[in-house]
């Protein structure tokens, strides 16, 4: 679903000729079944996600992507 959403981000950014900028983006999608709720959280650049836990407690659930961070081989 991600990638599908991504995709079309893209080809609307290629047609007002804005493909070749940079770009930040920060995906969730919360799945619910029954009491049970499921997080996925995608990120590009050096956006960032912060889960609110009690509406008093923020923890950061992604990582920022910075050129100085090391790559991973």
């Amino acid at each position: 679903m991600f990638e599908r959403v991504c995709a079309k981000a893209d080809e609307q950014l290629k047609l007002v000729g804005a493909s070749e900028t940079g770009s930040t983006c920060c995906l969730v999608f919360i799945k619910k079944s029954g009491a049970k709720r499921t997080c996925h959280i995608g990120n590009l650049g050096d956006t960032r996600a912060v889960l609110c836990m009690d509406g008093n407690t923020a923890r950061r659930v992604s990582i920022d992507h910075k050129v100085t961070n090391p790559s991973e081989q």
